[in-house]
């Protein structure tokens, strides 16, 4: 069986990945229920279910590096352990000793499942965290989408009116409008005219 690739191509958990089968496997306890029965059911088709059931759990915590994996198969593996516990429980008289040292161990797998799950969630809060503020940096330091340069050559601005680049003066009004330069007489644009070439 060959588990589902990682949501993300880290190589450290790509690697993780192609290890998770037989670490679930050698961590798990058996399968809960009685020896399976009829055509077709054996041993290690149980197994085999039990071992997709658990890669698909993890699966659907969807961890992002090798360390919100390891967390992911901590809090998989206790919960299976607690819920092999409970089972157990219920093959043994109520007030055994069997049955009390059970009720202990599903004690201790249930916190011990909790507190991965939490330290889980931790992490990819933390990290989620982390990805919103450096989307929010860069966003800081691009233009927003739809503003850039106006037709004429200005920043546009939200409402959509050209403003005027910071280097360069406003474009001035009708009523500003300076009177239009007095022209130089003929020898003067001349000399002028071959300064400037």
């Amino acid at each position: 069986m060959d588990p589902q690739p990682p949501p993300q191509s880290d190589p450290a958990l790509l690697a993780f990945y192609d290890r998770l089968a037989p670490t679930l496997r050698a961590a798990l306890p058996p399968p809960i229920g009685n020896p399976p029965e009829g055509p077709g059911s054996t041993p290690e088709q149980a197994l085999a279910r039990r071992d997709a059931a658990a890669i698909a759990l993890v699966t659907s915590l969807a961890p992002a590096d090798a360390a919100e994996a390891a967390l992911a198969v901590q809090y998989v593996v206790a919960g299976a352990h607690a819920s092999y516990s409970l089972w157990q429980v219920q093959q043994h008289p109520p007030v055994s000793e069997a049955a009390m040292k059970l009720r202990t161990q599903f004690a201790r797998f249930s916190r011990e499942s909790r507190r991965s799950r939490s330290l889980l969630l931790t992490l990819q809060e933390d990290r989620h965290k982390r990805a919103a503020a450096d989307m929010a940096a860069r966003k800081k330091t691009s233009p927003p989408h739809g503003e850039g340069q106006s037709a004429g050559g200005g920043l546009a601005s939200p409402g959509g009116a050209a403003v005027a680049p910071p280097d360069q003066p406003p474009a001035p009004s009708e009523e500003t409008k300076p009177a239009p330069p007095r022209r130089s007489p003929p020898a003067l644009r001349l000399i002028q005219g071959g300064l400037a070439s």
